[in-house]
């Protein structure tokens, strides 16, 4: 014989119905202790689209930001060895004046030595390489000029070969003009775009310098004219150490514009990287918003949901006096 419902009601006593009374208090006092709605459908009212669209802002915002701050290190490195080819030319426009007053065979072995050094320290300047990618080569794995040595003696085998000073400084111009022998056998700039960074909304940023660039080239020809001279048969007239002087000048004066192009593009990165991270930081606000909670009506709920278990309790309670397990104890 089965037992009726209300007599296994009466043995068992009744249902508790605290129960989901006490997950939903659960529930809040997790809410406020965190901050978070512990409930996320509830939160959004079963509508993720926003929170979707945040977290996909944040997301691109975050890579971007990871971009630029690799485009901040590439720039501080070009500026660095800019500023190293900018040191030779410093020294050489200290050296010429000193030299030129008294070109004898000591002198002018000065020099082409400091030429020579000269060279070396450009070309190791335009070696540089950030995560193993070439500063100067459009981010290519291998430096874009790696036969310095080279350089060094067909320079001096122009000077050797040329007739006086006017015929080595047209030898040395035709050698490291567009499509002569430096662009053709030394200069290895792989055929592509300058490294590009992405900026978010579709923009990019690039670093438009390579070591075969007009100013880089210039400073470079400047270098190697003077370590040439060792080499040469010819005297140096006064127009001949007037002409070295005003290359070395000009030299030195193109390379402040490039790093003046150079900065702008940092100029550019930073202020993007400032304008990213504020959205990043307005973006997770609104994320937190969007699945937080209103720690008022949190509050409200869980007092409201505390008097219901009380009141839950309290029939519990009366009514347990009626019941036979109460008694078998």
């Amino acid at each position: 014989m089965t037992p009726s419902a209300s007599l296994a009601q009466a043995i068992l006593g009744p249902r508790d119905r605290t129960q989901p009374t006490r997950d939903r208090i659960e529930t809040l006092s997790q809410e406020i202790a965190s901050g978070r709605a512990a409930d996320t459908g509830r939160a959004l009212s079963s509508d993720f689209s926003q929170v979707s669209r945040l977290a996909h802002g944040l997301r691109e915002g975050r890579a971007s930001i990871e971009s630029l701050s690799q485009a901040q290190t590439w720039g501080a490195a070009i500026q660095a060895s800019l500023a190293r080819v900018a040191d030779v030319s410093a020294r050489q426009m200290a050296d010429l004046p000193v030299n030129l007053a008294n070109p004898d065979p000591a002198a002018i072995s000065r020099l082409s030595r400091g030429g020579e050094e000269g060279v070396r320290d450009i070309v190791a300047a335009l070696g540089h390489t950030v995560g193993g990618r070439a500063l100067f080569a459009n981010g290519g794995t291998e430096p874009p000029i790696t036969t310095v040595d080279d350089i060094l003696t067909e320079v001096s085998a122009l000077a050797t070969a040329a007739t006086d000073f006017d015929d080595y400084i047209q030898r040395v111009d035709a050698y490291f003009a567009p499509g002569g022998t430096f662009e053709t056998a030394h200069l290895s700039v792989p055929a592509t775009d300058p490294t590009r960074f992405p900026a978010g909304g579709g923009e990019v940023v690039t670093f438009e310098v390579e070591a075969g660039s007009d100013e880089l080239v210039q400073a470079l020809r400047s270098a190697a004219t003077l370590s040439g001279l060792g080499g040469a048969s010819f005297a140096l007239t006064p127009d001949a150490r007037l002409t070295l002087q005003e290359r070395a000048a000009n030299a030195a004066a193109d390379l402040p514009t490039l790093q003046g192009r150079i900065g702008a593009t940092e100029a550019r990165v930073g202020d993007r990287l400032e304008t990213l991270r504020a959205e990043e930081q307005q973006a997770e606000v609104d994320l937190s918003t969007a699945v937080g909670v209103d720690p008022f009506e949190t509050v409200s709920a869980l007092q409201n949901e505390m008097t219901r278990l009380e009141t839950l309790y309290a029939i519990t309670a009366r009514r347990a006096q009626l019941r036979l397990t109460d008694y078998l104890r």
